[in-house]
């Protein structure tokens, strides 16, 4: 599989899921044997995508509960691949609390994050790159990217800023941080149409299918298909009924939610 000739570019995040990737390794291992199912995964994203290419989304959500954030033992909340890939140290991992990445590349491992969506943010270098987002046995839904695009076409009014203050400890030592981010509305569900993202994506002809359970998507498509859309009506990707909801909450305040609206 050539990636550069279907109209997918470095670098790429990869949102990963072994068990619905597990066709694409079906060939590399033997009836019963699980034990190496993530160094197959591994080794099947670097064959085709490149290891100095990769983006692993690491999340790990705990930084507003415990204030403290460590590159290294703060576990990947983004599956058993990513957690396979920083336990066994094979890359590096970005000192951004909450969005942080495993990844090879050295201009990502030196920022310094203040907006986990916006500015110099990892989802930033992958639009000023011209990069893609792949998604390997994920769904549209995983695509964290659209928060970016939310706050490339927004703010986005139904969520509100939030900053999180704490400590970052690296093998180097131990430093204060703060990130800000977008949150949804506390006593308020806040949920996307599946069926809305991948129809908009679809009709635009911008998903490249890589295989079964496994596509991608330039970054540049991604924020001009779903920018265009949120001009034209923020609220356009949420889910119907929660759409009714939140949009009478903005009706009532007659503005962008804050935070103070929903919390002490």
């Amino acid at each position: 599989m050539s990636t550069q000739s279907i109209n997918l570019t470095p670098p790429y995040m990869v949102h990963s899921d072994n068990l619905r990737a597990l066709s694409l390794i079906k060939n590399r291992t033997t009836k019963g044997d699980r034990s190496n199912y993530n160094k197959l995964h591994f080794d099947f994203l670097i064959e085709n995508f490149g290891e100095n290419e990769l983006i692993l989304p690491a999340f790990n959500y705990d930084f507003p509960r415990t204030k403290i954030f460590d590159t290294r033992l703060s576990v990947s909340q983004s599956g058993q691949l990513t957690q396979y890939v920083l336990s066994d140290k094979l890359m590096g991992r970005t000192e951004t609390p909450i969005t942080s990445v495993l990844t090879k590349i050295p201009e990502l491992l030196s920022l310094e994050v203040k907006e986990a969506y916006g500015k110099n943010s990892v989802f930033d270098y992958l639009y000023k790159n011209n990069g893609s987002v792949i998604f390997y046995g994920t769904d549209i839904m995983t695509c964290t990217y659209f928060h970016y695009v939310e706050n490339q076409y927004g703010p986005p009014l139904y969520r509100y800023d939030k900053s999180f203050s704490g400590d970052v400890v690296t093998e180097a030592g131990k430093k204060e941080a703060k990130i800000t981010l977008h949150v949804r509305p506390q006593s308020l569900q806040l949920i996307y149409a599946r069926d809305l993202l991948e129809r908009t994506l679809n009709d635009a002809g911008v998903i490249v299918k890589l295989s079964e359970y496994h596509f991608g998507v330039r970054a540049h498509d991604l924020s001009e298909v779903l920018g265009k859309v949120i001009l034209k009506d923020p609220f356009y990707f949420l889910d119907k009924a929660c759409r009714e909801d939140i949009e009478g909450h903005y009706r009532l305040l007659g503005r962008r939610f804050l935070l103070e609206d929903f919390e002490s």
